[in-house]
């Protein structure tokens, strides 16, 4: 394993003779140990749990001394601190799903003390929370069937049932309709059916973030671990027969002119076996294709087809993720400007694979540290390293708003901020933005 990203310092390597003295080291001294020489040495001392230590050292490399990750900071001068409503990220990160749905009404009802002044995000917000509190567990009116045929198989999907359907159960046809509601806003309505969507929709409209503060580390990637964790409180991760029912990916968007962002998941929450809802999976499929294919007011409108998507080569025999199904989904249709030139500039990316909310590491910390989950900042950590790039749908969506590929992947090559750059991962993904291939020049 390579060392951490800037040289040891001599006074606390001498200082270290053993795991009790590496306990009385601080953050910034234990970020100055490279990770080789706690292996060395840990090893040499017989320690039983070297994770531990090595943890610890990437930790406090990633955040030498832990920085407070608070989120929509009310805006009152008269204030003190400690007095300004925020959102902890770090504490938020190990809610319930009761802590979350009081916290979502309890914003709603005043968004002002949340940061948040424009008065006409106040009933968005109040219908987004009431929605969302629906479709969650346990017995959301949304998500339950309460016993009723119709409304069976309980699920996050809104949905209306087909009139009749149970006379002939044609399973060539679905069962259901997509039902949920249209959100208003001046570049065009928004249609929302699954709670994980408006849940990152709700996050998202409690923006923006202070453009010369707000980067990566310090907000967007804390925030969309939060949002993710938050998803899994509030949706089931698997239904009966080990079928995965949490969305795969979750990703965010933002832009760094203007502070903005949106958070969103892949589709996940639906229950659609052909031989008890027909063709409901493709009903669902279609309503998101026909959220990523919409036109909007000053926003790119995207124009793809749905079998025409793209396989990736390296995956033979899997089939390639339908249109609208990836978690870049709903982020894509609110943050990719008309401007173009506006786009290639501004806008950046990342996501998270969902196998991060199981992180073995991850369940130790929380159990050390005496909380329900732990928010980990460690480079290489059960956050960092389950960060991904744009699937090849989505790098084309990117080439057809004339992003940056580079700006979406693990590592972007205009992030000055990021601290772990990799000259090697930001060559190639260069590389893949100047080639000639599929998407062509832009």
């Amino acid at each position: 394993m390579s060392g951490l990203p800037f040289p040891a310092r001599s006074e606390a390597r001498s200082e270290l003779k053993g795991y009790r003295d590496w306990d009385k080291l601080d953050r910034r001294d234990k970020g100055a140990i490279a990770v080789q020489d706690v292996d060395r040495l840990v090893l040499t001392q017989g320690h039983r749990d070297l994770g531990i230590a090595r943890h610890q050292a990437m930790c406090a490399a990633a955040n030498p001394v832990l920085a407070p990750l608070n989120a929509f900071v009310e805006l009152n001068s008269k204030k003190t601190l400690e007095e300004l409503n925020s959102l902890d990220i770090r504490e938020a990160y190990s809610w319930d799903r009761d802590e979350i749905i009081k916290w979502l009404y309890k914003v709603a009802e005043n968004p002002v003390l949340w940061g948040q002044g424009d008065k006409s995000v106040q009933p968005k917000l109040a219908e987004l929370a009431g929605w969302i509190d629906a479709l969650s567990l346990p017995k959301g009116k949304e998500y339950d069937d309460n016993g009723m045929w119709e409304r069976t198989p309980s699920q996050h999907i809104s949905r209306s049932y087909v009139p009749n359907w149970h006379i002939k159960k044609d399973l060539e046809t679905s069962k259901f309709t997509v039902a949920g509601f249209v959100m208003p806003f001046e570049a065009g309505g928004i249609h929302l059916f699954n709670h994980y969507d408006m849940l990152g929709l709700f996050l998202g409209l409690l923006g923006p973030a202070k453009a010369n503060q707000a980067n990566k580390y310090n907000l967007y990637l804390p925030l969309l671990a939060m949002y993710a964790q938050w998803c899994s409180e509030l949706g089931t991760v698997k239904w009966s027969g080990d079928n995965s029912a949490m969305p795969t990916m979750f990703q965010c968007t933002w832009d760094v002119a203007s502070g903005w962002y949106r958070l969103g998941a892949s589709l996940g929450g639906e229950r659609a076996a052909r031989d008890v809802t027909g063709t409901w999976l493709e009903q669902i499929r279609n309503a998101r294709f026909n959220v990523l294919t919409q036109r909007r007011n000053n926003r790119v409108a995207f124009k793809v087809f749905r079998g025409k998507e793209f396989r990736d080569k390296d995956r033979e025999g899997v089939e390639p993720p339908p249109w609208g199904n990836c978690a870049e989904t709903y982020p894509f249709i609110d943050m990719f400007w008309g401007d173009w030139n506006y786009n290639a500039i501004n806008l950046r990316g990342t996501a998270l694979k969902c196998q991060f909310l199981w992180d073995k590491d991850a369940k130790r910390m929380a159990s050390e540290a005496g909380t329900r989950k732990f928010y980990d900042d460690a480079h290489r950590g059960c956050v960092f390293e389950y960060q991904e790039g744009p699937c090849l749908n989505c790098r084309y969506l990117i080439r057809a708003g004339t992003g940056q590929n580079a700006n979406f992947s693990f590592f972007g090559k205009t992030w000055e901020q990021d601290k772990f750059r990799n000259p090697k991962i930001e060559k190639k993904a260069q590389e893949e933005e100047d080639a000639k291939n599929i998407w062509g020049k832009s």
